[in-house]
């Protein structure tokens, strides 16, 4: 019924699928951290306390990755909600050249347009 009132999800681009938690998170405008919690019996999830959404330039995260990358080059990450916290929010293994190449890609798709993000080349 979604489908004949044209409520289909599209397609995820090949060059979107296979990133992780925090490779994502990378390519993101903007990082929301919330508390998800079970409501009830029927597992449903709601907020609790505040939601803080933090404005990134993406332009500015992609400049400080490695330049020297390959398509098997991994580097250690860990993203931290503020800097004096002593444990990392993610702490993960991410691929540069996917970062970048999803970032290409997404800059050119109408809500980062939008966001007015851009991707300089320098």
């Amino acid at each position: 019924m979604c489908l004949s009132n044209g409520l289909a999800f599209p397609e995820i681009p090949e060059v979107l699928r296979d990133l992780t938690q925090l490779e994502e998170r990378l390519t993101a405008p903007r990082l929301p951290f919330m508390k998800l919690r079970p409501l009830g019996w029927d597992h449903q999830l709601g907020l609790q306390g505040n939601i803080v959404n933090v404005p990134i330039d993406v332009s500015d995260t992609v400049k400080i990755l490695p330049r020297e990358i390959t398509n098997s080059s991994v580097i250690h990450l860990a993203l931290m909600r503020r800097m004096d916290f002593k444990t990392p929010y993610m702490f993960e293994t991410a691929r540069p050249a996917k970062i970048y190449e999803a970032c290409k890609y997404l800059v050119t798709t109408p809500v980062y347009e939008k966001e007015g993000v851009t991707l300089s080349d320098a």
